[in-house]
């Protein structure tokens, strides 16, 4: 039992790699290769759009049926679909220049981020680590922003050297190397106490629980809009700031140079949300984490007036928000599922973000075009956050959460 132990670390950098490959890389990372998918295969923006869009379908959909799924397979079998589907599309993404094929990796894609994200980290994670789970929660979310680092310029440089269809092979053996040495090393769970232990039940069975009954169901559905809104901000938002401060008359130059340590701040946001998870208590990092997506989103909505330095001001503080992006749906399903609920609640949670995202992705282009700016459409955004603030106090005041 003395390995059990320092073992948790070896899983939770397992968790780590895993959302690296299936959010970081998939997600975060491919953004990048657009620009050259238009210029060297010809497609037109519509069709590359739908790339993104076929993507975020697929990995709802994989969403669903994500607890049965690894109720079924177990953690350590389980992962081994989406990281494969993963690397076959890469491999699809550098055989051809044909739409249609370009569509049928995306949905791979699909598949590795909705079976392969959030949610087999989250059954890991809370395995392994009875305690204090939000810390570790945290440190494995690090992968998307280390994703978000070091991914753009290899990815660029890759492009350079070999071509798109020579960077595309080259991520796809690096996912699979990567992929390769977290299913050697994943376990389900620690191993038993004693040789008399209960038979060990699978990780969907074993996560945490919240109150005897969990929440109510109209509490939990305002948690499930919630979630629904968090995707809106963390999905929709994110991805305009760009557009917000260039359309404001930033140069782009200036603008890139102020994203480009984002990354840093959405890790350290992460992990602040997990010390303060763990030793402030949940409700503690929820309202915090709000409360600093608000404060950023207000800021954003002084862009027509703002210089650098109030731009990194508020990507400071959205990265400390965005926490609620990713660790937060781990620990708010834990806080509010009956016991042997945990995975279903999770799942639950996870595609109300797609959902919301996927939704309000159109949104905002169509309100700047109506009024010439962005700046309305944070403000939306800013009065989304103090509804998502408003509704975790009352959940957490009525309902509770594990104090520190």
């Amino acid at each position: 039992m003395r390995t059990a132990f320092p073992y948790r670390w070896v899983i939770c950098a397992c968790g780590l790699v895993t959302i690296f490959i299936s959010i970081g890389l998939v997600s975060n990372v491919f953004s990048i290769y657009l620009p050259y998918i238009v210029q060297q295969n010809g497609f037109t923006n519509t069709q590359t759009g739908l790339l993104t869009t076929m993507r975020t379908v697929a990995a709802l959909l994989s969403m669903l049926g994500a607890d049965g799924y690894y109720r079924r397979f177990g953690l350590r079998r389980g992962l081994t679909l989406p990281f494969l589907a993963t690397v076959a599309a890469y491999l699809l993404y550098g055989s051809t220049r044909t739409p249609a094929f370009y569509y049928g990796a995306a949905v791979l894609t699909g598949l590795g981020y909705g079976l392969g994200g959030i949610f087999p980290v989250a059954l890991l994670i809370w395995a392994w680590f009875p305690k204090k789970a939000a810390t570790a929660m945290s440190i494995a979310a690090t992968g998307s922003g280390i994703a978000s680092l070091l991914g753009p310029m290899t990815v660029t440089r890759w492009v350079n050297a070999y071509g798109l269809s020579g960077s595309f092979f080259r991520e796809a053996w690096l996912i699979l190397a990567l992929a390769g040495m977290v299913l050697l090393l994943v376990r389900d769970g620690p191993p038993p106490l004693a040789p008399q232990a209960p038979k060990e039940q699978t990780p969907a069975q074993s996560a945490p629980g919240g109150g005897a009954g969990g929440l109510p169901r109209p509490a939990q559905a305002v948690m499930v809009g919630v979630c629904a809104l968090i995707g809106t901000l963390g999905i929709t938002a994110f991805s305009s700031l760009p557009l917000l401060y260039t359309t404001a008359g930033m140069p782009m130059e200036t603008a890139a140079a102020c994203l480009s340590p984002l990354g840093l701040f959405l890790m350290g946001g992460q992990l602040l949300y997990g010390r303060l998870a763990d030793h402030a208590g949940h409700r503690a990092a929820a309202l915090n984490a709000s409360a600093a997506m608000a404060a950023g989103l207000a800021l954003c909505c002084l862009a027509n007036r703002a210089g650098p330095g109030l731009m990194l001001a508020a990507l400071v503080l959205l990265g400390g928000g965005m926490a609620l992006s990713t660790v937060a749906f781990s620990v708010f399903a834990a806080d509010f599922s009956a016991p042997g609920q945990y995975a279903a609640v999770l799942k639950r949670y996870q595609a109300a973000y797609s959902v919301g995202g996927l939704l309000s992705g159109v949104v905002p282009g169509m309100l700047a075009d109506a009024t010439g700016s962005y700046v309305p459409v944070f403000a939306g955004f800013l009065l989304l956050s103090g509804v998502i603030g408003a509704c975790l106090a009352g959940v957490y005041r009525r309902y509770g959460g594990p104090a520190a």
